[in-house]
């Protein structure tokens, strides 16, 4: 079952009623959401009434939700408490919003949580938001672009331990919390070079925190801008790379650095992703303002014709991430070892 993401209604001028982000969906097509964190705790007492009457389900929620009311669509992710901090008293309190979201999504019968991780401070001296100033420019083949490129993934690999071990000692916690409210951990790939988790770090999350209820969500149009900035050879590789742990997909299109269109509307191959997806895999619909509404509409063919089985029964709330090997009794979900703070 193909879900979408709120945030083709919440991006908009004016916060729209939980009830038109229902019949919104609704009278696209579709009815399953993702509440994104853009979401008011307003606009999901009125969403409620929907689950309750089975009119409408929820497979995932993107933390952190939902949004405090004092903030504006466009500055509620900004990363105020990171769990990739490490100064703990920030850290703590991203793990402190990160349980709220927990409970939040428990309550409406979602099985997953999409996490962002946080980012690798580089310092003052080096911007790594210039190389897309470059691409954009059409500066992407110059030497100084490179030149800048290399200094900014050194910088990246030096000082990447400290907020790799914040972001362990973080999901540590947080999958404890997983486990009690029967919810899975999407660790989602990131837009920008700075962000955490790059492939490594997936391989060392997965590694240091075995039997928790973790699994990778691939962001398309995330993968197609680190493509672009040549972080990535290739948009699927880290789908590839988790394939074994593939709990859920952001869908949408992207023209290099320009991403949440509509499928259909750029160069995303989604035949190569959709060959990597399970029947369990969730599917979000993360298409943005101002995509049009048949634009969104026809998403649903061109994501069918892709490979992708968007139409149907969706995974059960309590679904595990995707094994395409038997599971080994340490691959299980379990409640997590002592804590590491």
């Amino acid at each position: 079952m193909l879900a979408l993401s709120t945030a083709y209604f919440t991006l908009r001028d004016v916060d729209p009623s939980g009830d038109e982000i229902v019949r919104g969906t609704l009278d696209l097509g579709l009815s399953a959401l993702e509440l994104d964190y853009r979401v008011t705790a307003a606009q999901m007492k009125e969403i409620r009434p929907f689950l309750t009457r089975d009119e409408l389900r929820v497979v995932s929620v993107h933390h952190p939700f939902p949004r405090r009311p004092e903030l504006s669509p466009l500055d509620a992710h900004v990363d105020r408490a990171r769990l990739s901090a490490v100064d703990e008293d920030e850290r703590r309190a991203a793990v402190r919003i990160g349980t709220e979201t927990l409970a939040r999504a428990a309550d409406v019968g979602a099985g997953a949580v999409v996490l962002h991780l946080g980012d690798v401070e580089l310092g003052d001296e080096i911007d790594p938001r210039e190389l897309s100033r470059f691409v954009r420019a059409g500066k992407r083949e110059t030497g100084e672009y490179e030149d800048l490129r290399a200094r900014v993934a050194a910088r990246r690999r030096s000082r990447a331990p400290s907020h790799v071990d914040a972001v362990l000692r973080s999901l540590d916690r947080l999958a404890e919390e997983a486990v009690r409210r029967d919810v899975c951990l999407g660790l989602e790939n990131r837009y920008h070079p700075e962000q955490i988790p790059d492939r490594d770090e997936l391989t060392t999350i997965f590694r240091e925190l075995a039997g928790a209820p973790l699994g990778y969500w691939h962001d398309t149009g995330h993968a197609a801008s680190l493509v672009a900035l040549g972080f990535l050879e290739q948009p699927t590789e880290l789908a590839e790379a988790f394939q074994a742990r593939l709990l859920g997909l952001h869908l949408h299109d992207a023209i290099g650095l320009d991403d949440h269109k509509a499928p259909g509307q750029g160069e995303v191959d989604f035949a190569a992703l959709a060959s990597l997806s399970a029947a369990e895999t969730r599917l979000v619909l993360e298409v943005h303002p101002p995509a049009a509404p048949q634009a969104v509409r026809e998403a649903t063919g061109v994501l069918a014709d892709a490979g992708f089985a968007v139409i149907g029964a969706a995974a059960h709330p309590g679904t595990r991430p995707h094994r395409d090997r038997a599971e080994a009794p340490e691959d299980r979900v379990q409640p997590p070892g002592p804590p590491r703070d």
